[in-house]
């Protein structure tokens, strides 16, 4: 079984300092967790949290043996203990600004819009997005 959650939290104002965000995928090993608080000085951060007690050299090279399966892709990346889990280092050069980033979406919208088709990858999210609503809608109906 696979379980969804989502809640949104909007503040009317946002803290001194910047925009605050926090999202989590729980694995059987490990939790995903973004983080983008006053720790983190306000940038979205990626961590890698050991679900339990496992032996901590072997998360290590875990992570790391995951990082270098990714090192063709986005080369540069590494991990660090830190108190709030492993912390993936992402090397400057892969970091973007909200501007940039919905520059970067509109653009992709704008390139579907003048093809008169969605892209394939956005196909495919699209439809892996309403299956699983979907299908959790009939879930919680049942």
């Amino acid at each position: 079984d696979l379980f969804a959650k989502v809640s949104v939290e909007w503040g009317f104002t946002n803290p001194e300092g910047g925009d605050t965000h926090y999202s989590s995928l729980r694995g059987t090993n490990a939790n995903l967790v973004i983080r983008q608080n006053v720790e983190q000085n306000f940038q979205a951060t990626l961590y890698v949290e050991p679900v339990g007690e496992p032996d901590s050299e072997e998360f290590e090279e875990d992570i790391n043996n995951a990082l270098t399966e990714l090192n063709d892709r986005f080369p540069g990346l590494s991990a660090v203990s830190t108190p709030f889990g492993w912390k993936i280092q992402i090397p400057d050069e892969f970091n973007e600004s909200h501007e940039e980033h919905f520059t970067r979406v509109m653009e992709n919208y704008l390139e579907d819009l003048q093809a008169g088709a969605l892209s394939d990858w956005e196909r495919t999210n699209l439809l892996t997005k309403y299956y699983i609503t979907t299908r959790a809608y009939e879930k919680s109906h049942n």
